[in-house]
């Protein structure tokens, strides 16, 4: 598990260097290769109405799926339909809630196993505190139409951020989860960077269950970004 934090000069580098690989492709191609390989299929959207933040996911059984959210009034609610044959089968619902923290960089997905089981987490406010809110995961088994009750993988309890998370299906079917975690912040509102007296932002591990059971919690970085998305393999 990793988590970015690149300066500014290298994120700028690294644009340039994939224009420039970019370009060198296109110009490569001739305008038959272009005609005849890159023919595009428009599949409609199955979202609804005010629908953002969208997540493309394949499931380690080879099915593609799409997560989003859409807000109803004070209500977000995170949907989602899976691929097949080249169309998006019925949209469901996976959790709802009218106290979520909805924000473009820190945005709600799921990841499925090679069963079929069903993991989706999404963002709830902990406290009065803007910055103050809690990872909650959902789970639905292959065998189940409901999706399970939240559960917070973070042990900690405190009104602080908690995000950006990672999750990936392990080879026994269970999952890996990683999360930016601000337990040592301090009960404030937000990370002041400018007051060296505050704790630093960590990165925390955990194995969640099929069946809702949390392992293995564990501190991976004492000193990391705290608002750069965590990936992992």
């Amino acid at each position: 598990m990793s988590v970015c934090n690149y300066p500014s000069y290298m994120t700028k580098l690294h644009f340039i260097h994939y224009a420039f690989t970019l370009l060198f492709i296109l110009s490569s191609c001739t305008k038959n290769e272009v005609s005849e390989e890159s023919e595009l299929e428009s599949i409609p959207s199955p979202t609804g109405t005010n629908a953002s933040l969208p997540y493309l996911v394949t499931g380690a059984n080879g099915n593609l799926y799409l997560s989003w959210v859409e807000q109803s009034g004070d209500t977000a609610i995170l949907k989602y339909a899976m691929l097949n044959d080249n169309a998006f089968g019925q949209t469901e619902t996976i959790a709802s809630g009218t106290d979520w923290f909805v924000n473009w960089a820190d945005y709600p997905m799921m990841a499925v196993n090679s069963k079929g089981d069903m993991m989706a987490h999404y963002l709830a406010k902990g406290s009065s505190g803007t910055y103050s809110y809690n990872v909650n995961i959902v789970l639905k088994p292959s065998d189940s139409s409901q999706w399970s009750k939240p559960i917070i993988p973070h042990s900690d309890g405190t009104p602080t951020e908690h995000g950006f998370v990672t999750m990936l299906p392990l080879s026994d079917n269970n999952f890996a989860l990683a999360w930016l975690d601000g337990r040592n912040t301090g009960e404030t509102d937000h990370v002041d960077h400018s007051n060296m007296s505050n704790g630093a932002m960590t990165i925390r591990t955990a194995v969640m269950y099929v069946d809702g059971k949390i392992q293995a919690e564990a501190e991976l970085d004492n000193r990391v970004c705290d608002c750069c998305q965590t990936t992992g393999v």
